[in-house]
């Protein structure tokens, strides 16, 4: 039996777990994706987009999880979640959260997607205090915000790049994202693979690697997650630390089940074998049978 099918065999019992554990539901389909094949427009990206493209490769999954661990490295944003996120106590649900506003802003209506992101401002309010070494901080600061979403695009394309099936412009899909970080106020926002270099080399004197940052390394690598989901994620953990930025993968406070190298090779194959076994996202196919069902506006 080859490799890929090894990994196929390992990864079909947990199908209906890692559905349910992003989705929040048994049939793994939330309500917010069965909305979205409701009638309505293209969205803000819409079929041909890179943004299509790249949501739609589980690999993202690997993406979504070293976006967690290089924004733990800022110490004014862990500071936010830690003191005002429930992401400890309550992983799974800030997981399907982020995954239904990921989704949102990509596959679903122009209404769903704004909607999504006016949810995340109203969210962002409260979010102010003071870290532990007197810097005050809002949530709403635009370069906190911008931390945040060039470490999630950055990640997204990184992870598909490395581990998933898709080829794709990333320039294309760094331009078209930033519609996304202009919704959500976050300034200076990356428009190309140049452009998420220098803003690295221009946020790296602000992080660090602290006692909390360890802690939040720690917990991401290995957070409390179902029996039949947690060996698998580590393994995609550890696939997602193996791609962090060069400058920044020495600050990673805490190991990964594996070293860098065969990471790399697991992720792969753990990531082509969860495509399998996953099929088609949902979201992807609900959002394409809406726009096919949308009549053209008339000349």
């Amino acid at each position: 039996m080859s490799l890929h099918r090894l990994a196929v065999a390992a990864v079909e019992p947990v199908r209906g777990s890692v559905r349910s554990l992003l989705s929040g539901e048994p049939d793994g389909t939330p309500p917010w994706v069965r909305a979205m094949a409701a009638d309505g427009d293209a969205g803000w990206f819409g079929p041909g987009s890179t943004v299509w493209t790249v949501h739609q490769d589980a690999a993202t999954l690997v993406g979504g999880i070293r976006a967690l661990l290089l924004q733990a490295l800022h110490p004014v944003v862990l500071a936010g979640f830690d003191q005002h996120s429930g992401y400890r106590e309550d992983p799974i649900g800030r997981l399907q959260r982020t995954a239904a506003f990921v989704t949102l802003t990509a596959f679903g209506t122009t209404g769903q997607a704004e909607a999504a992101c006016r949810a995340v401002e109203r969210a962002h309010e409260p979010v102010r205090g003071v870290t532990e070494d007197g810097v005050p901080y809002s949530a709403a600061d635009p370069r906190l915000m911008a931390w945040v979403h060039l470490t999630l695009v950055d990640s997204l394309a990184t992870a598909v790049e490395a581990y998933g099936r898709t080829r794709f412009d990333r320039d294309a899909y760094l331009a078209e994202t930033a519609r996304i970080g202009e919704q959500l106020g976050a300034d200076p926002l990356p428009r190309s693979a140049r452009d998420v270099d220098d803003l690295y080399a221009e946020f790296r004197p602000e992080l660090a690697a602290t006692v909390a940052t360890a802690e939040a390394h720690a917990f991401i690598l290995d957070p409390p997650l179902p029996a039949a989901t947690r060996a698998g994620y580590k393994l995609l953990a550890a696939a997602a630390a193996a791609t962090l930025p060069p400058d920044l993968a020495p600050l990673l406070t805490a190991r990964p089940v594996l070293p860098s190298a065969p990471a790399r090779l697991v992720g792969t194959l753990a990531t082509r074998a969860l495509s399998t076994v996953l099929g088609p996202s949902p979201a992807a196919t609900a959002a394409a049978n809406r726009v096919t069902r949308t009549p053209l506006p008339s000349a």
